[in-house]
């Protein structure tokens, strides 16, 4: 046995190296004294000869055992580059509410049966998902109680094919975005500032179910607090996939799981008086046979699709488009609420300022304005626009327009918007 195999073994077990042995430790490199290996060109452990102690930290050993063993063969690139998709704002803009942010440029869900992380790079996005890790998990229930760390139960793997398609679908990628803000630039003197700002904002295509019931729920709400709901939702009533850097993991209820839930154990969730819509839509759903009810919706037109929604309680004509806009193939929709109403008298119709309601003839009016000026996919430019004003977004929207920060508040009074009463 040559000098250098019996150092490695001796290496091995004083260091408890792991199986998986780095590509300087295999083969032939047994055979070479084993001085030689502080200047070779392995990048995968290093460790320094005549020290006890082993330079890799304890994350970087979780996020082995939790990663698998080639880690940077479980991203698979979805070809989807910056100008086609922005995470940052496509999935915090106000379409989806499940999507959890854990990491730099990482987002986290569970979608199409799987929980799956995506991270932006410079030029793609990248897919990952991952599959239970009994050992993280007994680890996990041991520590149980204890603080810090990033807690996970889970190891990831590659994605397949088939979840590579769902998540291509998910997107919407089979529709080029470039073209359709060039086309938009030229209906729009402000477009192409805000394009700038705003690229690979996408309009979403989620299941109709989980979209419908987070549109019920957003009712008289804001973003955060419809996420704390969905959140209670699912963790009550969805499937567990998992923890992952602290966050547990579940997927959006089925239908039969909400039937099921009566208003009181929906109330105690902090839906309110949604919980009636809730349970009441649900079961309707249940009757009318399934999910299949709300898939066959993608095959009409939107004005169908529109009115059979707003057969279910809780849904008026803006939860409907939204339905219709954000998971049932209808890209003209125009969801019209307060904050699209303020943006269409701004910058479409002036006039319109002197209504009071939302009537279901200026209802109709103020969404033709829109599909007038932005064509067959004026919902996507709806959405922009939309996520453009709100507050989080505020900053990136007047360095585009080359706009002044608003001037500290006076101690007077503002004057109070104008609301104008929804459908």
């Amino acid at each position: 046995m040559s000098l250098g195999l019996l150092t490695c073994f001796i290496v091995a077990f004083e260091y408890k190296l792991p199986r998986n042995l780095p590509r300087c430790l295999a083969s032939s490199s047994f055979d070479r004294p084993f001085k030689s290996l502080s200047s070779s060109s392995c990048k995968d452990v290093k460790f320094s000869v005549g020290h006890k102690k082993f330079p890799m930290t304890m994350k970087m050993k979780r996020e082995e055992e939790n990663a698998g063993d080639d880690a940077s063969s479980c991203w698979v690139p979805l070809n989807a580059k910056r100008a086609e998709l922005r995470l940052d704002a496509t999935l915090i803009c106000g379409q989806s509410f499940r999507w959890k942010q854990t990491g730099e440029d990482e987002w986290t869900c569970v979608i199409s049966d799987a929980l799956v992380s995506l991270k932006q790079t410079e030029d793609d996005v990248l897919v990952t998902t991952y599959m239970k890790h009994e050992a993280a998990a007994s680890k996990l229930k041991g520590r149980a109680g204890e603080e810090g760390g990033e807690e996970t139960d889970v190891k990831r793997t590659r994605p397949s094919e088939s979840l590579m398609t769902s998540m291509r679908d998910y997107f919407g990628l089979s529709t080029p975005l470039e073209p359709l803000y060039n086309e938009w630039s030229k209906a729009d003197a402000q477009w192409g500032q805000l394009a700038v700002a705003f690229p690979g904002l996408r309009v979403l295509r989620q299941d109709p179910v989980e979209c419908l019931f987070s549109f019920i729920c957003s009712s008289n709400n804001n973003i955060a607090r419809i996420t704390l709901m969905i959140d209670r939702l699912c963790s009550k009533y969805g499937k567990r996939f998992g923890r992952y850097k602290n966050i547990e993991f579940f997927s959006f209820p089925k239908l039969e799981n909400l039937a099921k839930a009566s208003e009181e154990e929906l109330r105690a969730l902090g839906l309110g008086y949604r919980s009636k819509y809730v349970h009441r839509t649900a079961s309707f759903l249940v009757d009318e046979g399934g999910e299949p009810w709300l898939f066959d919706l993608r095959n009409v037109d939107h004005k169908e699709a529109q009115a059979a929604l707003q057969q279910l309680h809780g849904v008026g004509a803006k939860v409907a488009d939204c339905v219709c806009l954000f998971s049932l193939d209808k890209p003209c929709a125009i969801p019209v609420d307060t904050h699209v109403w303020q943006i269409t008298v701004r910058e479409l119709d002036p006039s319109l300022a002197e209504t009071k309601s939302l009537t279901p003839k200026i209802y109709q009016r103020v969404g033709d304005l829109w599909r007038s000026r932005y064509g067959e996919h004026a919902g996507w430019a709806h959405t922009i626009l939309f996520a453009a004003d709100l507050s989080k977004f505020k900053t990136r929207k007047e360095e585009a327009l080359g706009v002044e920060s608003d001037k500290p508040k006076s101690s007077r009074s503002p004057k109070k918007k104008q609301k104008v009463e929804d459908l």
